[in-house]
């Protein structure tokens, strides 16, 4: 499985890796019998990011994986492009931890120092 899965994500992936991420983190998604995803997730995938389970405020980032898929109970390393940039990077970068939502919380992230 070389390919993204959907259309379009290999051209945004390409276009975000022009640019520098706002964070790297380590991301590890949630097993399907945790409140997991069902199927793999592709990388150039957009999620709203929470800085708690329990916020009801999100901030939606588009997220570039280490390699194309990262299937449910796994780990991978993940650059993110906040939509509202070093604004909301910013608060997340502070947390040093933060959640993925996407229905309920699917992963969780540990924020990563990203080497110039």
């Amino acid at each position: 499985m070389n390919d993204l899965p959907h259309s379009g994500l290999t051209e945004r992936v390409a276009e975000l890796k022009k640019r520098t991420p706002d964070l790297r983190a380590e991301v590890l998604f949630y097993a399907l019998e945790d409140g997991g995803r069902k199927t793999p997730v592709p990388s150039g995938i957009g999620f709203p990011c929470k800085l708690t389970q329990e916020s009801s405020v999100a901030n939606d980032a588009a997220v570039i994986f280490d390699r194309n898929w990262v299937d449910p109970g796994n780990t991978a390393i993940a650059d993110f492009y906040f939509l509202l940039g070093e604004e909301a990077a910013g608060k997340f970068r502070s947390a040093g931890k933060f959640y993925l939502w996407e229905a309920g919380i699917v992963a969780e992230a540990i924020v990563l120092r990203i080497e110039e």
